[in-house]
């Protein structure tokens, strides 16, 4: 469930395919497209190392990654030193955490239901997510004091990646979207 999945299923109306989708790990997800046993990949970052070897899409969304925890801070430098908890895999390691030399304090997660517990239970102290997972996340929370608190730390343009050989559906995604936009769908 979520923006992403019901997206896609409009948009696969819109280009009349029926969807398969599958749940799994990013490395997983990139694979599964190399090895041409799926054609597309949602939340694709639009300038990350990991979605290099796909064609992208029109920009969905801007899902900036920042962080979530109870103590306010107002700058990045107030990271180092702090505990880190990441969902493993995401572009933010590589577009944030690593160029910022912020992986030592940090702890990667299969789940992000693992990274949001590690900040409940005081393992972490923030929790480095995109914000659309991370208010969904801290909604399931109702008694908890953790919210979003600082800057953005990386701004993060998602969209759809698409098989390299595949440029005629990239085409008909990039028309499915942008008929999206302006029948209103996509906002």
């Amino acid at each position: 469930s979520g923006h992403d999945v019901e997206l896609i299923y409009e948009l696969a109306d819109n280009m009349g395919y029926n969807v398969d989708l599958s749940l799994m790990p990013w490395g997983e997800a990139l694979a599964s497209v190399e090895n041409h046993s799926a054609d597309l990949v949602l939340t694709a970052a639009y300038s990350s190392g990991e979605s290099s070897g796909l064609l992208h899409s029109i920009p969905l969304v801007n899902d900036q990654f920042v962080a979530f925890g109870t103590t306010p801070y107002t700058q990045i430098g107030e990271l180092y030193g702090k505990r880190l908890a990441v969902l493993e895999g995401t572009g933010c390691i590589s577009g944030f955490l690593k160029p910022y030399r912020l992986m030592e304090n940090t702890t990667e997660y299969a789940s992000i239901s693992e990274v949001f517990a590690s900040i409940e239970d005081g393992e972490c102290d923030y929790a480095i997510v995109r914000y659309s997972v991370g208010r969904r996340a801290v909604a399931s929370l109702p008694d908890s004091d953790i919210k979003a608190i600082g800057p953005t730390l990386l701004n993060n343009y998602v969209c759809i990646g698409v098989d390299p050989n595949q440029s005629e559906l990239l085409d008909e995604v990039n028309n499915a979207i942008i008929s999206a936009s302006l029948d209103g769908t996509l906002s």
